[in-house]
């Protein structure tokens, strides 16, 4: 039976077996959350003009510009972690590997949290820090979307980083002990 009408769907077998079917699709996945991370502070900034951040007095004017720069900063880190995984997804399996999904979730997984550690420690610690030394920038919750600058504080700076940090390590032991899993699985079989 190695005829086209028994074996028409041997490339499309082939693209799944080999593992491209899992990694090419999250590459775009991590294309998007990396354009998506270059335009949030764009989109933030657009809603605070929007919500009149404009017509506030000029104190809190400079306040949110400050803070504005800090979620421009995290948007462009952020937007550069995606850039360079979408890159080393396509290494977490090679032809002839019999598991090839996991490692790419395990991958993403790490990359999830490396992000929202990041961005978690950087924008937190700053919003914090800040918040401790103006306190005119609490004011600055009410025109920025998403819930930001509720709250603040030296002790919430601290938070953000360790909860940062956290993020970062809890994804990526996840990460490893999945990779660990499907490399000995991987190997046990050669």
């Amino acid at each position: 039976m190695d005829n086209k009408f028994f074996t028409f769907i041997r490339p499309y077998l082939g693209y799944i077996d080999s593992g491209k079917m899992f990694r090419q699709p999250i590459g775009y996945v991590y294309l998007a959350l990396a354009i998506v991370n270059a335009l949030l502070p764009l989109y933030i900034f657009y809603k605070a003009a929007d919500n009149n951040i404009f017509d506030a007095p000029g104190k809190v004017v400079v306040i949110f510009l400050i803070l504005w720069i800090i979620i421009a900063i995290a948007g462009w880190v952020s937007f550069q972690l995606w850039w360079d995984r979408k890159s080393k997804v396509n290494e977490t399996s090679k032809e002839g590997d019999e598991f090839v999904a996991i490692p790419v979730y395990s991958h993403f997984v790490q990359t999830v949290g490396e992000w929202a550690g990041t961005w978690f420690a950087v924008v937190g610690f700053f919003f914090g820090i800040f918040t401790e030394l103006v306190s005119e920038s609490r004011m600055i919750g009410s025109y920025i979307p998403g819930g930001f600058m509720r709250g603040g504080g030296i002790e919430s700076a601290i938070i953000a980083v360790v909860a940062g940090y956290l993020i970062i390590v809890l994804s990526r032991a996840a990460a490893e002990m999945l990779r660990a899993i499907v490399s000995i699985a991987n190997n046990t079989r050669k």
